[in-house]
């Protein structure tokens, strides 16, 4: 159970982190 949601917590941090990418690209693509 526990691995189990350490699992889902790391996949849930790979989709925050790649959200958090692409509006900094769409912030740097505004900017040009």
């Amino acid at each position: 159970m526990s691995r189990f949601y350490f699992s889902n917590i790391n996949i849930a941090a790979k989709a925050i982190s790649q959200l958090v990418n692409l509006r900094i690209l769409i912030k740097i693509f505004q900017i040009i």
